[in-house]
């Protein structure tokens, strides 16, 4: 928990069991605020407030809610949406410094659990453009509501109050914010698009892999990915709260999340890869490279299963990215365990996968695994930098967030750090364009090895969009 807040038992308030309706859940939480602030008088720190929200629908929640806003859901059934902004944080060190000074100052009162949501560039070297001017190099927000739906199906509203905040004021924002809730839209269909755009074209794509391929064989790199966007366009606009609810309908299994900043376009996506987990000292995380799509019928399945894991190319893929995580995490591990690689079976595709669990070092902060991890091969290649210099000069568009840690930062319950952040790919950038239009940046890589083929590597992309253009074949 950030600094400020002096040790203390949990106040009635901050969890207030009150039988309240969805709807009726944003007053009686502006009531709770109020009457915790009387209580508190002018205690420091930031503080939690939080309600029972039965009946919680967190995308028709979210979709009332204005920018900021957000939404995150691990690999389980718990999920969050988001909105406002209690405090910001530009970067993960200068959190989780924050959050390393509390626990000195004794500021670590039980049940107190907090998440700033948020992510950071792929890389911070290179100009914001194409949409992505307002996310910033980074940010990890402390919002202002939460709106959080429990494994077993209860649902919590809080609300987070920042050192200096009015509680009346806060109290009467929440208020404002009790506007009947849109509509559901499960199976509302989605905008078809009018036009597409591949950037770079098929024949730019073919010279890039060619040039990686050159530089694979004089000895400067071993593993570059190559990524390339998709952009559709629309006449009308497209909601991204509802596209992630149909997103998530088609893929499950992963972690999905949602970015919107004020003045800015959304972040959304489903990604099957974890970067990392942090609790207190414990640490997980994952090498997932090689790909290979789903089959229906079983026994073409199963030889697509097997042409992954046979496959000498792909293997050699994922060993950049498991040695990569095994040097990454070693010097900050006391002890690390690693799993040997393994299918990863998803709705619609798969995946060489290998997992680590290791104990962190005494003091070793989520900022720091996060420096350590990104980016990792998956995403870049091998040897890093060299790689990162290849990708500036080749790929004609800004990535932004793509395929770089999103995810949120924090404490536990008990007061320990702790951390979720996934790689965020599966991805895209929803835009407005002029008028009623709006347009869909989808991004995807493919990881360029010594033996990728130009025409194959295409096709893997075209497979990695799956999700997203699934979604407007089937509107």
């Amino acid at each position: 928990m950030p600094p400020g807040s002096p040790s203390r038992s949990a106040d009635p308030a901050d969890r207030a069991d009150v039988a309240a309706s969805a709807g009726g859940a944003r007053r009686t939480l502006a009531r709770a605020v109020r009457r915790r602030a009387s209580r508190a008088g002018k205690q420091g720190g930031f503080r939690r407030v939080e309600v029972t929200a039965p009946g919680a629908a967190l995308l028709r929640w979210l979709r009332a809610q204005p920018a900021p806003r957000g939404f995150w859901a691990d690999r389980g059934e718990e999920a969050r949406a988001f909105a406002g902004v209690a405090e910001r944080f530009d970067t993960p060190a200068r959190l989780c410094t924050r959050l390393r000074n509390a626990a000195s100052a004794g500021e670590t009162a039980g049940g107190n659990a907090l998440r700033c949501y948020g992510g950071v560039r792929f890389d911070r070297e290179r100009t914001a453009a194409d949409g992505w001017q307002h996310f910033g190099s980074g940010a990890f927000v402390l919002p202002r509501l939460e709106l959080h739906r429990r494994n077993d199906g209860t649902g919590r509203l809080a609300c987070h109050l920042a050192p200096g905040d009015d509680a009346e004021q806060v109290a009467a924002e929440i208020e404002r914010r009790s506007q009947r809730a849109p509509p559901a839209e499960t199976a509302a269909a989605l905008p078809r698009p009018v036009r597409r755009d591949d950037c770079p074209g098929r024949r730019a794509w073919r010279e890039g892999v060619e040039a990686a391929l050159r530089a694979i064989e004089g000895g400067t790199l071993q593993k570059v990915v190559l990524a390339r966007r998709t952009a559709l366009h629309f006449e009308q606009p497209l909601d991204p709260v509802h596209l992630l609810g149909r997103l998530r309908a088609l893929a499950p299994e992963g972690f999905a999340f949602l970015f919107q900043p004020r003045r800015a376009g959304a972040f959304l996506g489903v990604s099957p890869e974890r970067l990392f987990r942090q609790h207190r000292r414990r640490v997980w995380s994952e090498a997932v490279a090689g790909t290979r799509p789903r089959a229906a019928a079983p026994a073409a399945d199963a030889t697509l299963r097997e042409e992954l894991l046979e496959s000498e190319k792909d293997r050699r893929e994922h060993a950049f990215v498991q040695r990569y995580v095994r040097e990454a995490l070693g010097p900050l591990c006391a002890s690390l365990d690693e799993r040997d690689a393994a299918p990863l079976t998803l709705q619609r595709g798969r995946h060489l996968y290998a997992r680590f669990r290791g104990r962190l070092r005494e003091g070793v902060s989520p900022a720091e695994v996060l420096d350590a991890l990104h980016p990792t091969p998956a995403v870049s290649g091998r040897p890093s930098s060299a790689a990162q210099r290849f990708i500036r000069r080749r790929e004609p568009f800004d990535r932004g967030w793509y395929a770089a840690p999103v995810g949120w930062v924090g404490r536990s319950e008990e007061g320990a750090p702790a951390a979720e952040l996934a790689v965020g790919i599966r991805s895209g950038l929803v835009r407005r364009t002029g008028g009623a239009g709006s347009r869909l940046d989808l991004f995807a890589g493919a990881g360029l090895v010594d033996g990728s083929e130009p025409d194959a590597e295409w096709d893997e992309l075209e497979q990695k969009l799956g999700n997203f253009t699934a979604l407007f074949r089937d509107s």
